[in-house]
């Protein structure tokens, strides 16, 4: 009866310990965010180039990022980071040149900026989410 009582309790222990803490702490950060780009598209000019085009939105940023903005690029094939991008001062279109043209590609573009005070203890870099487009 002690080792049934026992197995029981080890058992339950891991259920116990795991439904203590509250994730809505652990997830939320408080804290200056950057909003999405929007109205993100691509548009293929001749076999091999592709021109991404997005806006920067006028209302969302706050004035505790320093201006200009940038605007970080990853390139993927597949799901392999093929290379990736910072741009200054506000961008709102890029040129991709495409190594292989007949592959599948998807680029994420994110906004990204920094603070104009850093706080103690914590990183002064800001990346907004990421927008998708898929390229051929």
């Amino acid at each position: 009866m002690k080792k049934i009582i026992y197995i029981l309790l080890t058992i339950s222990l891991p259920f116990l310990a795991n439904s203590c803490y509250d994730r809505d702490v652990i997830d939320g950060k408080d804290g200056v965010i950057l909003p999405t780009v929007e109205g993100l598209k691509s548009t293929l000019s001749g076999s091999d180039q592709a021109v991404l085009s997005w806006s920067i939105p006028s209302s969302g940023i706050s004035d505790e990022i320093k201006r200009p903005i940038s605007v970080f690029i990853q390139v993927y094939k597949g799901t392999t980071r093929e290379s990736y991008v910072y741009l200054e001062d506000e961008p709102t279109t890029w040129n991709l040149t495409l190594k292989e043209p007949d592959s599948k590609y998807k680029v994420v573009v994110k906004l990204y900026g920094n603070l104009k005070e850093k706080s103690y203890g914590k990183s002064d870099e800001i990346y907004s989410l990421g927008q998708t487009v898929e390229v051929n």
